[in-house]
C-alpha cells in the first residue's frame, strides 16, 4: 500500500493507513508533515466517505447549476444575512457561478451577541429536498475527514493531546462551495481565469474536483503545477490560519483554476474547515528547528494576511478571535489585504 509518490510536486497520501495500525499511521503522519512543510497540498486517496457519496454530490451540484437562472437567483446570496446562497462572478479574476452553504444553524448575531455570529445561520435551499440531504451529508462526512487530518497533524507536531479537537476546531465554522467554472467564452476570445491565484483563510480546505482538471498549485520551488483529477480523491491544501499558527513552518498553498474547456463546465466542491467563530487562534508550539525562511510571492496572490505581516519565529502570532477576522473578511468585504487596502 503506497502512501506517497516521492517525486510528485503534489504528494499522494493514502487515508487507509490512518487505520492500518500504529506503524502505518506513523508513516502517514511523517509524510503528512513533509507535505505540509513543502507545497502545503496533497491528494488524499481513499478518504473514509460513504460509498458513492462523492459522485452523488458532484452530480447534485451539476443538477443545481442546470436549473433555470431565475430559480438560482431565488437563492441569491444578497438575500442572506449569513453569507449563504448563489452568486455569479464574471470579471478579470473569476469566471464562475457558485452556491455557498454551511452548517444548518439558527441565526446568530442577535441581541447582545457579537456581530460576527451573523456568519452562522440557515442555508437557502432549492425546492427539491434531495439537495439538502445530499449536501449536508457530504459536508459533515468531509468534516470528519478533516478532523482526522488535524489529529494526525497534531501528532506530527508532537502536541500534547489534540488541541484542534479540544479547542481550535471544536464545532468548527464550515463553509462549502459548489462551484461551476464556466466554459471558455469562444475560440477567438482571450482565455478567462476561473479563479485567480489566492490562498484560503482556513485550517484546511478539502476539495472534490471532477474529471476536467484545471486546478494548479504553486510548488515550493515557485512553479505552477497541475493537480490531476483522481477518482474519489480529495485535494487537501493548507490555509492562512495554519501558516499563521505555525509561524510559517506550514505554508498556505497558493492555487488557481482555469477551465480549459470551451464546451464543458468544470464542477468542484471545496469544504473549508475553520475554527469555531468564538475561538481564539493561538500559536502552535512547533519545533524551533523547523523554522522556515519567509516565503516570497513572485507575482500577486490574493491573501487576507499579507506575507510581510505573517508571523515568523521572531514575530509570533498575536492571538485573535477567529470570528472577528472572518467578519472583517466577509462582512466588511476585505478579502485581500492588498486589493482592499
Amino acid at each position: 500500500m503506497r502512501m506517497i509518490e516521492p517525486t510528485a510536486a503534489v504528494p499522494i497520501l493514502d487515508a487507509r493507513l490512518l487505520e492500518a495500525g500504529p506503524e502505518a499511521r506513523a508513516r502517514f503522519v511523517t509524510q503528512l508533515v513533509e507535505a505540509c512543510r513543502g507545497t502545503g497540498c496533497f491528494q488524499l486517496l481513499h478518504p473514509p466517505l460513504p460509498s458513492g457519496l462523492s459522485r452523488e454530490a458532484l452530480q447534485a451540484a451539476r443538477d443545481f447549476f442546470a436549473l433555470p437562472l431565475e430559480e438560482k437567483l431565488a437563492l441569491d446570496i444578497a438575500h442572506s444575512q449569513h453569507f449563504r446562497g448563489y452568486s455569479r462572478m464574471s470579471n478579470g479574476r473569476d469566471w464562475r457561478e457558485q452556491l455557498h452553504l454551511g452548517r444548518e444553524e439558527p441565526p446568530g448575531g442577535l441581541d447582545s451577541e457579537p456581530t460576527y455570529l451573523r456568519l452562522q445561520g440557515p442555508n437557502p435551499w432549492p425546492r427539491d429536498e434531495r439537495w439538502r440531504r445530499v449536501f449536508l451529508t457530504y459536508l459533515h462526512a468531509v468534516e470528519a475527514v478533516g478532523h482526522q487530518l488535524l489529529e494526525a497533524l497534531a501528532q506530527g507536531l508532537g502536541l500534547t493531546g489534540n488541541p484542534f479537537a479540544e479547542e481550535l476546531a471544536k464545532e468548527p465554522y464550515l463553509v462549502m462551495k459548489l462551484i461551476h467554472y464556466l466554459p471558455q467564452p469562444g475560440a477567438e476570445a482571450p482565455p478567462r481565469s476561473g479563479v485567480a491565484s489566492h490562498c484560503d483563510f482556513s485550517w484546511l480546505t478539502l476539495l472534490l474536483q471532477d474529471e476536467l482538471g484545471g486546478l494548479q498549485v504553486r510548488s515550493s520551488s515557485g512553479e505552477w503545477v497541475d493537480v490531476e483529477p483522481r477518482p474519489d480523491a480529495l485535494v487537501v491544501n493548507l490555509g492562512e490560519l495554519m501558516q499563521m499558527a505555525t509561524r510559517g513552518v506550514f505554508q498556505a498553498t497558493p492555487h488557481r483554476v482555469t477551465n480549459r474547456s470551451h464546451e464543458k463546465a468544470r464542477t468542484s466542491i471545496p469544504v473549508f474547515l475553520c475554527p469555531n467563530l468564538r475561538s481564539r487562534v493561538t500559536p502552535l508550539p512547533v519545533p524551533h528547528e523547523w523554522a522556515a525562511p519567509p516565503c516570497v510571492d513572485p507575482a500577486h496572490v490574493h491573501r487576507v494576511v499579507p506575507l510581510e505581516r505573517m508571523p515568523r519565529a521572531e514575530h509570533p502570532l498575536a492571538p485573535f478571535v477567529f470570528g472577528e477576522a472572518e467578519w472583517k473578511r466577509k462582512g466588511r468585504g476585505i478579502w485581500c489585504a492588498e486589493c482592499c487596502a
